[in-house]
């Protein structure tokens, strides 16, 4: 028999660090955009980087959603046709009608949102170019189906919805936490349309906002708050842009803000358009210039009165984005950033070509934000750092959050920092448990080839003793196994397991019918004697003590033995 000094290492509670208090868990399904000229900025990394080759072409809207848990792209689309994650459009994935005529130049051409209900699936929401009649339509997209890399919904494609030759639509969470609104304008009109989408579905009656006097228009996008009660929109031949008060709760806008400023750059008019984190600032953009109001100044006159021009003669000063890291990303040509966009005047912190090696981007759209079903309005900068506590408990040895190993049990502190930049100090109590000692003792059964093994084990009990290719496990410690090697595994009651080998090598050694007169007999037990080199009444099988070697000692030596001989 051998023991094999050989531990296996089993982590126990690794308890999940909730210490990112911005994106939280399951909540980065906006970490990764394409759009452009195949372009894409991952968000995943820090700072964002960029990252092309992809297959869209969209000279204005795109849409896109990443992974909730990891972050990774999931799919994309330019209203037109929707790819996987490996740039492969989907086998169902061609013909939408977010460009019917086949230019691109839809504002917003595509959002998207997770199907409540559903998991796995998404709703992919198209909007057709001014004038060219495909109006709303939505599709389902899988990601079960295509081999996990995703589709559309056989029987779920381009299903008509509301019928405008506007360009405007965004999303919004609802104030019960089960969906979202779907809101758009009519054209030509002065009303909003809300959609809810739930669980049962999306509600082909929509709740209608008619505001007289309102400029809404085709072109330019519209956004929702970050705070979801509050609708802005762009509006490229009006060139104005307006805001209006929305209650989540029942799809109602109303109080419209109308900001006449005088957008007249290189888009024609107001087009971007972008709330900052906290809501409180509005970002324009006309393809020259980007302007800022401050929301929270008063009434109308105040609020443009307090605009202030962030970039002035710029020529391709487009599509507004808050990113998951809370800054304000302008489609320039390349990205620029607004740093600070919660910070009132020049300390917004304007900068151009934000990320990195970017080669290529264009385009004047960038992706919509994409909402969870339950999602809650933003937390946003200025962050307070906050100080965690987790615990972890682990069998020998533990990697700690930096890469290194330990073997000793102690509180080691760490630094986490989010996607905002706000510091999280965890003090990580690890525990080392110590993996059980074993030895064993063995005994062999009769005169056959069985022995009976007894383990004794110390540590952290009750203890599980396990044979796995035997299938057999107990509580006690004791097998009676047969000739052959086998592998134990001691597991306490922390899940600290300690392997060792079995080994059973013994041979039958149980009397036999050696002169094949087909009777066990005293010359049997005087063959069995002499193969020991042992012959005469002075051998050890005399077993009563007679002097001689006789049928009483073979049925002395049968009967010790009994059924154990095989």
């Amino acid at each position: 028999m051998r023991k094999s000094n050989d531990r296996s290492k089993l982590s126990l509670i690794f308890l999940t660090f909730l210490v990112i208090p911005i994106t939280g868990i399951g909540q980065n399904q906006n970490n990764f955009w394409v759009y452009g000229s195949q372009a894409g900025i991952n968000f995943n990394t820090t700072p964002p980087s960029y990252q092309g080759g992809f297959s869209i072409q969209a000279s204005e809207g795109a849409a896109s959603v990443a992974d909730p848990f990891t972050g990774e792209l999931l799919f994309y689309t330019d209203g037109a046709t929707v790819w996987t994650a490996s740039n492969s459009p989907m086998p169902n994935g061609s013909g939408l009608l977010g460009s019917s005529s086949g230019q691109l130049s839809s504002t917003t051409a595509a959002v998207i949102c997770e199907k409540p209900g559903s998991f796995n699936q998404y709703y992919l929401i198209t909007i057709d170019e001014q004038f060219s009649g495909g109006g709303v339509r939505y599709n389902v997209v899988d990601m079960s189906l295509n081999g996990g890399q995703g589709d559309i919904v056989a029987g779920q494609k381009n299903i008509s919805l509301f019928s405008t030759t506007s360009e405007k639509l965004c999303i919004v969470p609802n104030a019960q936490g089960d969906g979202f609104w779907l809101i758009t304008h009519d054209l030509p009109g002065d009303s909003f349309f809300a959609f809810s989408i739930t669980s049962a579905g999306i509600n082909s009656t929509p709740v209608v906002s008619t505001l007289g006097g309102t400029h809404a228009n085709g072109a330019g996008f519209m956004k929702g708050s970050p705070q979801f009660n509050r609708i802005a929109i762009a509006n490229i031949f009006f060139q104005d842009a307006e805001v209006f008060d929305f209650d989540n709760s029942t799809g109602q806008l109303s109080n419209p803000i109308i900001l006449n400023y005088p957008f007249t750059g290189a888009a024609g008019g107001a087009y971007g358009i972008e709330f900052s984190c906290n809501g409180e600032l509005l970002y324009v953009s006309d393809g020259s210039r980007l302007v800022q109001f401050d929301l929270t100044a008063g009434n109308t006159a105040d609020i443009l009165a307090s605009a202030y021009p962030v970039l002035s003669n710029s020529f391709s000063c487009y599509g507004l984005q808050l990113g998951p890291d809370r800054k304000i990303y302008i489609s320039n040509g390349a990205l620029d950033v607004i740093n600070n966009p919660d910070v009132p005047g020049a300390d917004c912190d304007y900068s151009q070509n934000s990320i990195p090696n970017q080669s290529s981007g264009g385009g004047w759209g960038l992706p919509q934000w994409v909402y969870r079903v339950g999602d809650e309005p933003l937390v946003c900068s200025p962050c307070q750092p906050s100080i965690n506590a987790a615990s972890v408990s682990a069998c020998e040895e533990f990697t700690l959050p930096d890469g290194t190993t330990t073997n000793t049990s102690g509180v080691y502190q760490f630094s986490l920092i989010s996607s905002t930049g706000c510091d999280s100090i965890v003090n990580l109590n690890v525990t080392i448990q110590t993996a059980p000692e074993v030895t064993f003792t063995e005994y062999s059964v009769g005169c056959g080839s069985q022995v009976t093994f007894t383990i004794q084990a110390t540590g952290n009990n009750p203890f599980l003793f396990e044979i796995p290719s035997q299938n057999i496990s107990n509580t006690n410690g004791s097998f009676t196994l047969g000739a052959g090697v086998y592998q134990l595994n001691v597991v306490d009651d922390n899940g600290c397991s300690t392997s060792l080998q079995l080994e059973n090598n013994t041979v039958e050694d149980c009397p036999a019918d050696f002169d094949q007169d087909l009777v066990v007999g005293v010359t049997d037990l005087l063959q069995f004697n002499a193969s020991y080199g042992c012959s005469g009444d002075c051998c050890p099988y005399d077993l009563n003590s007679d002097n001689a070697v006789s049928v009483a000692d073979l049925l002395i030596f049968i009967a010790s033995f009994g059924s154990f001989c095989d």
